[in-house]
């Protein structure tokens, strides 16, 4: 008797695209091995540790970017590429690499997975990475942005949950920014010296008292 394939849940997606002003949040497609692989391996995209691969190579990229593909589908996450859609307002420093079908790819975010709280409810575990050359122009603001009113308003995600470590600023002053400071606690850490993590916990409400804020302060860019 064959066994059944097993329904996906309402969130997952083949594969989920996202538009802003000046990016495409997309998920990964083979021909951006190579710049997954610059953005991973470099060593300024991630001074406190965590989230990249130093000893990336091509190959593991590119085969992540396959199981990718079948994690999506299936709706335990919902990994997706950052391209700057100008190139021709990119940095002149930026490597080539980074260059991809459809514009420069300048980062990562999405969706980690999809636990479900104790209540039930859907929530999305999001991260998120701007490459060093393209900080400090509102690109992280306009990516979180997006991702979150997607999850909230397409995907059904309930609430939202980030971590980092303490000693990232640029982060927790990101979060700030953002008017999700509140939204931060802290996490201490363990008898092997570790300081702990800074976590992040908000539901719709919080986040759309947040955006009008950043629509007030001139810091919406969607």
């Amino acid at each position: 008797m064959t066994t059944p394939t097993p329904t996906p849940p309402a969130h997952a997606r083949p594969s989920h695209s996202i538009n802003t002003p000046r990016l495409l949040l997309r998920s990964a497609i083979p021909t951006d091995a190579t710049a997954s692989t610059i953005l991973w391996t470099e060593p300024l995209n991630n001074p406190f540790g965590g989230v990249v691969d130093f000893n990336a190579s091509y190959d593991k990229r590119l085969a992540s970017i396959h199981k990718q593909a079948l994690t999506t589908a299936s709706g335990k996450d919902a990994f997706m590429q950052v391209i700057l859609k100008d190139a021709t307002v990119a940095p002149a420093e930026f490597p080539a690499g980074l260059k991809v079908v459809d514009g420069v790819m300048i980062g990562m975010s999405g969706f980690n997975s999809f636990p479900v709280g104790e209540d039930g409810a859907l929530v999305g575990d999001v991260g998120a990475l701007i490459d060093c050359r393209f900080q400090r122009r509102g690109f992280a603001v306009e990516t979180l942005s997006a991702v979150f009113e997607y999850g909230f308003g397409v995907l059904g995600v309930r609430s939202m949950a980030l971590d980092t470590e303490v000693e990232n600023k640029p982060w927790r002053e990101l979060m700030k920014r953002m008017g999700l400071g509140g939204a931060e606690s802290l996490q201490t850490g363990d008898d092997e010296g570790k300081s702990g993590e800074v976590v992040y916990r908000f539901d719709r409400d919080m986040w759309e008292g947040a955006k009008e804020e950043m629509k007030k302060n001139g810091k919406w860019y969607l």
